[in-house]
């Protein structure tokens, strides 16, 4: 079982090029919780950190015990679904940047598009959320 947690956690954190840090944090868990498991520290993770970690990574807590089903959620999580809402996003970040006077190397600006493009997907109306972006590039850049 924790053999099968670890795989699905690195292959995310590949696919996705994230920290396990930031994971974390996007799991709302406290520092080296994911890092312990990772490191056989943690062989018995709560039923609560499971939860979270598999919200965080896009996936069921099954999915995440499972060891077939570890490509499933890396695949389609990165996958474009809306062309214009993708594009819109875009166009909301590199606003938010030439407003605020800030040149992001292209990892910074990729992080930013898919985090307003992954909010934006899930809200009803589908559009670039504008505030939410501001909020996340405020909040990363510290500006």
């Amino acid at each position: 079982m924790i053999e099968a947690i670890k795989k699905a956690i690195e292959k995310y954190i590949q696919a996705n090029d994230i920290s396990i840090a930031r994971l974390e944090k996007k799991a709302g868990l406290k520092t080296n919780a994911i890092r312990n498991i990772l490191n056989g520290k943690s062989l018995q993770p709560s039923a609560a950190t499971l939860k979270a970690i598999s919200e965080a990574l896009g996936c069921s807590i099954d999915s995440l015990l499972s060891e077939d089903s570890v490509n499933d959620y890396t695949e389609s999580e990165n996958l474009i679904t809306n062309f214009r809402l993708f594009s819109d996003c875009v166009d909301v970040v590199l606003d938010q940047m030439e407003n605020k006077k800030y040149t992001p190397s292209f990892k910074e600006l990729i992080f930013f598009i898919k985090e307003v493009y992954d909010f934006s997907i899930g809200k009803e109306n589908q559009e670039a959320d504008k505030n939410f972006a501001n909020w996340i590039i405020n909040k990363n850049l510290k500006v």
